[in-house]
């Protein structure tokens, strides 16, 4: 037998438990291959980073194709593609590191934005199909708590 858990409700990120570990909360690591598998492409997913601690501000938004888990609590997502780009240069990935997400929020279906323990820094998902913000805020915000312990 095999569930579907709520935390990851969209298609590509359905995570399958056995029936012997129904009962139990995911792992960390289990989340984050969950999110690996998701289609970033596809679904256009786009990363928004800025910074502004007063001196120099920056913003870089770049198009997120994939992303892989290179260790607990940490992910990478592949961003080949800038979109746009201001007083900075841009890099082929961007890495999360999810013990310094301090919230994650989502304001709508299409938008979600996490904030950092360095207040200056800003994450910004955006998503081109209706309810990704909401389940990729889930997931998110489990991986927030969870590494933050």
């Amino acid at each position: 037998m095999i569930r579907c858990l709520p935390l990851l409700a969209v298609p590509a990120l359905i995570f399958a438990q056995p029936a012997a570990a129904q009962d139990q909360e995911p792992t960390v690591e289990a989340v984050q291959a969950s999110l690996d598998k998701f289609d970033y492409g596809q679904m256009r997913v786009e990363i928004v980073v800025s910074r502004d601690d007063g001196k120099k501000a920056w913003l870089v938004s770049r198009q997120a194709t994939g992303s892989k888990m290179l260790r607990r609590c940490v992910t990478e997502f592949a961003t080949p593609k800038v979109l746009l780009i201001a007083n900075t240069k841009p890099t082929k990935t961007y890495v999360l590191d999810w013990s310094e997400v301090t919230k994650v929020s989502s304001s709508d279906l299409y938008e979600m934005d996490l904030e950092h323990r360095d207040t200056a820094l800003r994450t910004k998902f955006r998503f081109n199909l209706t309810g990704l913000a909401p389940a990729f805020s889930e997931a998110f915000e489990f991986l927030r708590k969870q590494c933050s312990r």
